[in-house]
C-alpha cells in the first residue's frame, strides 16, 4: 500500500470514527449559568438559564436572582412560540412571529468556527476552546463539545444550525451588556410532552396585543 492510499485510509478511519463517535442532543435538559455585565465589566446580576428539548420542541427558562424570569416555548412541530409573562398579577402567554425569530437569527449566519486546540473538562464533557467569528467582524472566545450536536437547529439564537454544543459562550447586545453562560449540567433523559403546554393559568394574546397592554 503506497503512502498516498494510506493516508486517505486513515483519515477515513477518522471521519468515520468522528460521526459514529457525536451524539445528537435530542431530549434532554441543559442548565447554564449565568451572569450578565455592564459595559465597564461589572457583574449585574446572576441566575440560570435551562433550556429542555423534545424533539422539535424547546423551553428555555430564564431565572435571574433579582427576580427577573423569562420562559420561551418554540414548537418546530406547529411552527408556534410563546413567551411566559406575568404584569399586575396576570399570567400571560404571548404568541410571537416565528418568521421574526427567524429573521432575528439570520443576522447570525455564516459565522466561522475556529479552535485553539486548548481544552479543559464542562459539566462532565471535553470542551474545546474556540472563536467564533461573525460576518460583521464581531468575534468571541467560546467552549464546545463535540461529542454531542443540537437535536434542534434554532436551539441557540446565535449560533443557528450549529453542528457541535456550545458550553461557554456569551451574548453582548449594541449598548455593552454581556450575557455570559457556563454549562453546568446535561442530562440526556425523556421528557414529557406536558412540559410544552402553555399553562391553564395563562392567557394566550397576540404580541400586538402585548404592546397595547404597555403603553
Amino acid at each position: 500500500m503506497n503512502n498516498k492510499l494510506y493516508g486517505l485510509l486513515i483519515l477515513f478511519l477518522f471521519v468515520s470514527f468522528s460521526l459514529r463517535a457525536q451524539k445528537t442532543f435530542s431530549e434532554g435538559t441543559i442548565v447554564y449559568n449565568v451572569n450578565i455585565e455592564s459595559s465597564d465589566n461589572q457583574v449585574q446580576s446572576t441566575g440560570q438559564y435551562t433550556f429542555i428539548v423534545k424533539g422539535r420542541q424547546i423551553r428555555k427558562e430564564l431565572k435571574m436572582n433579582n427576580g427577573y424570569s423569562d420562559v420561551l416555548i418554540c414548537n418546530g412541530n406547529t411552527n408556534t412560540a410563546y413567551s411566559l409573562q406575568q404584569k399586575d398579577d396576570k399570567k400571560y402567554a404571548i404568541q410571537l412571529d416565528m418568521d421574526d425569530i427567524q429573521n432575528e437569527q439570520n443576522q447570525y449566519l455564516d459565522y466561522k468556527i475556529t479552535d485553539d486546540g486548548n481544552n479543559k473538562k464542562i459539566a462532565g464533557y471535553n470542551a474545546h476552546k474556540g472563536r467564533v467569528e461573525y460576518k460583521n467582524g464581531n468575534s468571541y472566545t467560546f467552549y464546545y463539545c463535540q461529542e454531542l450536536s443540537p437535536g434542534n437547529e434554532n436551539m441557540y439564537d446565535r449560533f443557528p444550525g450549529i453542528k457541535v454544543m456550545p458550553l461557554s459562550f456569551l451574548y453582548k447586545d449594541k449598548n455593552g451588556m454581556v450575557m455570559n453562560f457556563y454549562a453546568k449540567k446535561i442530562e440526556i433523559e425523556p421528557i414529557e410532552n406536558s412540559v410544552f403546554i402553555i399553562p391553564t393559568d395563562y392567557k394566550i394574546i397576540s404580541h400586538k396585543e402585548y404592546l397595547q397592554m404597555n403603553k
